[in-house]
């Protein structure tokens, strides 16, 4: 990308292990609002509390256990199994975890503050992912397991010509129209998250950190490019169109070399633009990197039959998950749409 020119990202003043980050009550505020117009993302602290961390980190084991029966989490030794090479679990009932911790999470008030201030609106909805857990690839006597690396890399999460182009936004509507996300897979679920156009406004994308990832640690994490939205426009512009069709495009080692690692304490949440450069890095450390993905989006991109059949198909998996009786006022207007009343939330 030669338009781009390198920004380094901030280090907070007590404590430089870690990425410059605000508090939640600072969201609307105008340094938060325009330290992401310069970078492209921004880091919320504090927005689960530990005791939220551990429990999602005992849940996703739970699950991994459940999916995987011969996989145990106090022995190392079976972590060959269950585990996709990007981190997600292995599940060929479905591709979207739905588990009550994960429905929890997003319905966390905090957290739809964070991505509310962002994209400065309450009428949002929220995506249904899975969650990230990169194996230690350090483990004992100093052997690196290789074939647990997740393997550096930086990306879009988009289809760079056809976001950035007006002509093509009718054919993404009508792609999104058309998901089924009644599928066995609810693949309908992750593919809703790659198909933007920049009609949309602002779209974000995000991860929830459930561990502490300091810098003088190597335990992997987020890789961003700060500052790369602000010349995407440009770029897209400028690249063969034999990419139409696509939902991602990625990057070579000479943009992997200039992405900087983000590094944040347990319960943080970072959100950047859609248009961002971004990826993951090695965990190159000795423990566990735990993160969930997660994206929240205008809820007027949708239109009323395909908000209709995604509402459907979700409360009849959250009625399967027992979930039902769980719902928050918060819960049913990022999962459904419905108006919130905030006394009852």
């Amino acid at each position: 990308m030669d338009f781009y020119s390198y920004k380094e990202i901030p280090l907070e003043e007590d404590d430089a292990r870690y990425s410059q980050s605000f508090a939640v009550d600072e969201a609307t505020s105008e340094t938060v609002q325009d330290f992401f117009e310069a970078f492209g993302f921004v880091v919320f602290r504090d927005v689960i509390s530990s005791d939220e961390c551990s429990q999602t980190i005992d849940s996703m084991w739970s699950h991994l256990e459940k999916i995987t029966p011969s996989l145990e989490r106090e022995n190392g030794a079976t972590w060959d199994l269950g585990f996709s090479s990007f981190g997600s679990p292995k599940d060929n009932s479905s591709e979207v975890v739905f588990e009550p911790f994960m429905l929890r999470l997003r319905q966390h008030p905090l957290v739809v503050q964070c991505f509310a201030s962002i994209l400065k609106s309450t009428e949002i909805i929220c995506s249904h992912d899975r969650w990230l857990m990169h194996r230690p690839t350090k483990v004992r006597n100093g052997v690196f397991r290789s074939d647990w690396a997740t393997k550096p890399n930086v990306h879009l999460d988009l289809n760079p010509p056809e976001f950035v182009d007006n002509m093509y936004y009718s054919e993404i509507m009508h792609r999104l129209d058309r998901l089924d996300y009644a599928s066995r897979k609810n693949r309908a679920f992750l593919s809703e998250n790659n198909d933007v156009h920049q009609l949309f406004g602002r779209v974000v994308q995000g991860i929830l950190n459930l561990d502490d990832l300091p810098c003088d640690e190597n335990g992997g994490g987020t890789l961003l490019i700060p500052g790369s939205h602000r010349c995407f426009d440009k770029w897209a512009k400028s690249i063969s169109r034999d990419k139409l069709g696509c939902s991602s495009y990625r990057f070579g080692p000479e943009m992997i070399a200039v992405a900087q690692r983000v590094t944040m304490r347990a319960g943080s949440l970072v959100i950047w633009d859609q248009r961002l450069i971004h990826g993951s890095t090695t965990n190159k450390s000795s423990r566990m990197r735990y993160g969930i993905p997660i994206r929240f989006f205008s809820a007027g991109q949708m239109s009323s039959k395909r908000a209709q059949d995604r509402s459907e198909t979700l409360r009849r998996i959250l009625k399967h998950n027992k979930f039902d009786n769980d719902l928050t006022a918060i819960g049913k207007k990022v999962f459904f749409g419905e108006e919130c009343d905030s006394s009852t939330s």
